[in-house]
């Protein structure tokens, strides 16, 4: 058995690693850089462009969703979550390319209401 693990490719992902040990003792992970500067432009001016067409929820940022499906792959090889499912929705916030990563149903948390727009996609990776 041993063997058939051997053979899968794996290269450790430092920045994913973090975030394990972030959630691991502390029960959250704030990641300021976890998409590029130029990740963050693309996905603003996209996101955007959607908004003005009112087209802002109904999208899918190709982008964004590659890196975060490399997360959830990441997270199920290395800590067998059985990640099967995500829901993610739109919104204006103003903090580019930070990430902040927690089990909801482990950590209480709420969203405060702002007085400048802001940009953001929040999403839930799920098990069962």
């Amino acid at each position: 058995m041993s063997s058939l693990f051997e053979n899968i490719p794996f290269i450790e992902n430092s920045l994913y690693e973090r975030i394990i040990s972030d959630i691991s003792s502390q029960k959250y992970s704030i990641v300021d850089d976890f998409f590029s500067e130029d990740e963050v432009i693309a996905l603003r001016h996209s996101l955007l462009l959607k908004y003005e067409e009112d087209a802002f929820k109904k999208s899918a940022e190709q982008l964004f969703f590659n890196k975060i499906k490399d997360l959830k792959d990441y997270l199920n090889r290395t800590c067998f979550l059985g990640i099967n499912q995500k829901e993610f929705h739109y919104a204006i916030y103003p903090f580019p390319g930070k990430v902040v990563i927690f089990k909801s149903q482990e950590l209480e948390h709420e969203v405060k209401p702002v007085n400048t727009p802001r940009l953001s996609i929040t999403g839930w990776l799920k098990t069962r």
